[in-house]
């Protein structure tokens, strides 16, 4: 029986952040992500639970949930954004891909996981980080970044999306030449990347406390 997966918990940490400095979160942007992480929390256990218990696949969890990960932060960083060039980019992709994914589900249906939502959403986060840090460089007001929620979400959104698409990206090398058979390394850089990842939302949330620059949407 495999043990209940390590990165897990630091996704429920994060959840539980949320839940602890709700106070602060729910009258601003960050609030949205109350139920996303509960989602995401859902769709681990689950998608351990299903294989493990079960012994069913979990590939249309996956299908399902991985779209909407990509498409909340798409949201997320549309809500931040100040200039009105990157607030477009963000509505673009969260249109285009969502008729991607809905065309796809459609003709291909969803219980094989289509790697394609890898490749494009965490390329296009990528992208959505760097237009936010750009924004923050580019502030005339001065401010202290390491307080602000948001620069450590973006952080953990570039950080993760960059080690998930530099994998994703050779991933047809990889297979070609036998280097990851039992995708064991997948699994160990996914990992740890999601450990880091939760560990700066959860950090992000500590400092919404003592922040008040959000605008409710």
């Amino acid at each position: 029986m495999s043990l209940f997966p390590f990165h897990i918990y630091f996704e429920i940490t994060a959840l539980l952040a949320c839940i602890l400095f709700w106070s602060s979160a729910k009258d601003t942007d960050l609030r949205w992500f109350l139920p996303y992480l509960t989602l995401i929390v859902f769709v681990e256990v689950m998608g351990w639970y299903l294989p493990v218990f079960l012994g069913k696949t979990n590939a249309w969890l996956f299908n399902i949930s991985v779209p909407i990960e990509y498409l909340f932060f798409a949201f997320i960083f549309y809500a931040h954004y100040a200039k009105p060039l990157n607030r477009k980019f963000a509505l673009i992709f969260i249109v285009l891909f969502s008729a991607y994914v809905i065309c796809y589900s459609l003709i291909k249906g969803i219980y094989n996981f289509n790697t394609y939502y890898l490749l494009i959403g965490s390329l296009v986060m990528i992208i959505l980080s760097v237009l936010y840090f750009s924004e923050q460089y580019s502030k005339t007001e001065t401010g202290n970044i390491w307080s602000e929620p948001m620069f450590w979400i973006t952080t953990g959104v570039f950080l993760f999306n960059a080690g998930e698409f530099s994998y994703n990206f050779l991933s047809e090398f990889i297979v070609k030449n036998n280097l990851d058979p039992t995708i064991s390394l997948f699994r160990l850089i996914n990992n740890k990347l999601i450990i880091l990842f939760y560990l700066l939302i959860a950090i992000a949330f500590i400092c919404l406390r003592n922040t008040k620059a959000y605008n409710k949407v």
